[in-house]
């Protein structure tokens, strides 16, 4: 039976929230969108733990965004000092603690909202995200909570499945979200290529082509992986156009 879960990865200017969103509408009441990224001000869904940590962070002035995977050039360094390393190490498990709840949470809403009959998007996956520097990795300094992190993602995190990576070169990333550098978007595209490798269901679109292109594609490449033709037509029929979508 297809799955009712599908995730979109990619890197950072591809286009992936854009067409989750657009994705989700085909679906009107019976489709749900999930952002499982690190942004605070795209959460859909977190657990009141870490919406309290938020707003106690703003009444403090401190910035709330939390660090997705690290850029190619400022990967953790070890800290000089005994006292500085071990603040680090502690640090990390903190962090670890949150992070792993807010996932646990979002994947398990996933799967119980498909269980039910719900289509879910998942716009992005801690498995791919972090799989090039938590579980590939094998070289250079890494704190406590990151190492567990790995170990958690390739030993009891889900593979998602089915995945579609949107997948563009970083010039063209770059024209579409001027943030980052070159050289770390790139990094970022071949990490999404390498994960994608080691995934059991994937799908890679390309990117560079025009909106109405891609989204033709995804919606070529949904109705085969998230249902059994008879429900899809049915949504496809009713979808939006491009100036309908969220």
């Amino acid at each position: 039976m297809p799955r009712r879960v599908i995730t979109l990865i990619g890197p950072d200017g591809a286009g992936k929230s854009t067409m989750a969103k657009r994705l989700r509408s085909v679906f009107g009441s019976q489709g749900k969108y999930i952002y499982m990224g690190s942004n605070p001000a795209e959460a859909t869904h977190a657990l009141p733990t870490t919406r309290a940590w938020i707003a106690l962070k703003r009444a403090l002035g401190r910035s709330v965004h939390r660090s997705g995977p690290p850029d190619v050039d400022s990967r953790p360094q070890a800290p000089e000092s005994t006292v500085g390393t071990l603040l680090q190490h502690v640090k990390s498990l903190l962090a670890l603690a949150m992070r792993v709840g807010d996932d646990a949470y979002r994947l398990l809403l996933a799967e119980l909202l498909a269980r039910v009959g719900y289509v879910v998007i998942l716009d992005r996956h801690p498995y791919a995200d972090y799989y090039a520097h938590r579980v590939a990795a094998r070289d250079g300094w890494l704190r406590w909570g990151d190492r567990l992190h790995g170990f958690l993602l390739d030993r009891a995190y889900p593979r998602p499945d089915p995945v579609v990576l949107f997948d563009a070169p970083a010039d063209v990333l770059l024209r579409r979200k001027p943030e980052g550098t070159r050289q770390a978007l790139e990094a970022r595209r071949e990490e999404y290529r390498l994960v994608a490798r080691h995934l059991p269901n994937v799908v890679v679109l390309d990117a560079t082509r025009s909106e109405g292109e891609v989204w033709a594609s995804l919606l070529q490449v949904s109705a085969r992986l998230l249902t059994d033709g008879q429900p899809w037509g049915q949504f496809a029929a009713a979808g939006p156009g491009p100036e309908g979508a969220p």
